[in-house]
């Protein structure tokens, strides 16, 4: 992901902020559907950002508009949706401690 992005933010379009101590341009690898809501870790899924790009994915207000801009504007990314949670099929952890 890192090296399709070539030091470029997938987000703003500007250059990593810094380079990092392992020698190349600093971007964060941003989940566009988290991996806590069963997104996958595919290259569709993923995009190179800055670290103010990846902040804007989890702290602004735009965030929702931002994350639909770059599904737009990045050809490789997939919608995914997150699969429902079934309740009846859910372990607790006092039925685990049961068995």
């Amino acid at each position: 992901m890192l090296k399709v992005a070539d030091g470029i933010c997938e987000g703003c379009d500007l250059p990593a902020p810094f380079t990092g101590t392992d020698g190349f341009p600093y971007l964060e690898v941003h989940h566009i559907m988290p991996l806590a809501s069963h997104g996958s870790d595919k290259p569709s899924n993923t995009a190179a950002l800055c670290p103010n790009c990846h902040r804007r994915c989890h702290l602004s207000l735009d965030r929702d508009e931002f994350r639909l801009a770059l599904y737009e504007k990045i050809g490789r990314l997939v919608l995914e949706v997150p699969e429902p949670v079934l309740h009846d099929t859910a372990v607790y952890i006092d039925d685990a401690r049961e068995a």
